[in-house]
């Protein structure tokens, strides 16, 4: 048996491939109903179709906007960038586990854990239960991190976002803000998710962004915590894994994560299945350096950045790339313009 802790992408998708595969495999939500609250803004790259075709598309982005202090540089996406209704995606994967052969339990919360001499003891909100592998899908607090000493985040972003009536021109906005960033993704025509990502005064934080922004005529408020990555801590051992949120598997760079839950899932799954001793390599390699860009971002001059980024073979090679492929991108960047390379080390010294 195989018991997922936690009902999100990460967690169902894990738990399909594994249930795909021919293993026993159950899924411990604590919710009452699958994809809620949401806590996401929900836009992502069709790197995502590589896993899955989301049913929830609800708006598709060719445009985007990168804003610093001073300067603004506006790019036009090869590749639409998809806007996701996040409930109905987790729902979409947790029907595709459901159908696979797995077991989805609702309102069940696992409290805490025992390594047996096989296996764990699962003490839960509705009894023990006993299981060979433990999967840790349950976000950024990570109870089954905890339990079992694996990899726990410290180091988080505080998020607020507003669902607001806000008629747009179907661009995504992206402004680097101090110590984080915020964003305004247009939903449909009239409506858009604003919010802001900040390691400290969240509130303080939007309020000063959505005062910038004029935004008023707010629907409803979400919130949560964004992990920033590290290589510190180990995200598998023995018979007990990490996927997602709960192995700080999420871009320092913009807080996306839902790409990331989904091909950590497949590591996760090769793992089990063929004892794989290098897991998510590619993914840590790939975040690693999203966490050295995002240093690099706010310890040197964003305006001069963007300025440089600005220049038209290095506007090219952001129009054409996938942030979920930023190892590329990053090559390709510091060839269309070596000052870009030049500027970051002069700038580090």
């Amino acid at each position: 048996m195989i018991t997922v802790v936690g009902g999100g992408p990460a967690g169902c998708y894990t738990a399909y491939l594994l249930a795909r595969a021919g293993q026993r495999v159950r899924v411990l939500e604590e919710h009452k109903e699958i994809g809620n609250p949401v806590q996401c803004t929900g836009i992502v790259t069709q790197a995502i179709l590589k896993y899955i075709k989301p049913h929830a598309v609800v708006n598709r982005v060719s445009k985007a906007e990168l804003h610093s202090q001073h300067k603004k540089l506006a790019v036009k996406l090869a590749k639409p960038n998809l806007v996701l209704n996040r409930a109905a995606l987790d729902k979409q994967i947790a029907t595709m586990a459901q159908k696979a052969g797995a077991e989805v339990l609702l309102s069940t919360k696992a409290k805490s854990i025992l390594p047996k001499h096989k296996g764990y003891s699962i003490e839960t909100n509705k009894g023990r239960m006993i299981t060979d592998i433990i999967v840790g899908a349950d976000g950024p607090l990570s109870m089954v991190a905890s339990e079992l000493g694996l990899h726990k985040s410290t180091v988080f972003f505080k998020t607020k976002q507003g669902i607001y009536q806000r008629k747009n021109q179907n661009i995504v906005e992206f402004y680097l803000l101090e110590g984080g960033f915020g964003w305004v993704v247009p939903e449909g025509p009239e409506i858009v998710r604003a919010g802001i990502a900040t390691l400290n005064e969240p509130f303080k934080a939007y309020k000063i962004f959505s005062n910038r922004l004029k935004l008023n005529n707010c629907l409803r408020y979400q919130g949560g915590l964004i992990p920033m990555f590290s290589l510190i801590g180990k995200r598998q051992q023995s018979s007990a894994f990490l996927v997602g949120d709960a192995a700080g598997f999420v871009k320092a760079t913009t807080g996306g994560g839902i790409v990331q839950a989904l091909e950590s899932a497949r590591c996760c799954t090769n793992s089990i299945l063929h004892g794989s001793l290098l897991p998510c390599t590619k993914l840590i390699s790939e975040l690693t350096l999203h966490r050295i860009a995002y240093s690099l971002l706010h310890r040197h001059s964003q305006d001069e950045l963007i300025g440089m980024l600005s220049q038209p073979t290095t506007r090219r090679v952001l129009e054409q790339s996938s942030r979920d492929s930023f190892i590329r991108m990053a090559f390709k960047l510091a060839i269309a313009q070596p000052m870009l390379m030049k500027f970051l080390y002069r700038k580090s010294l």
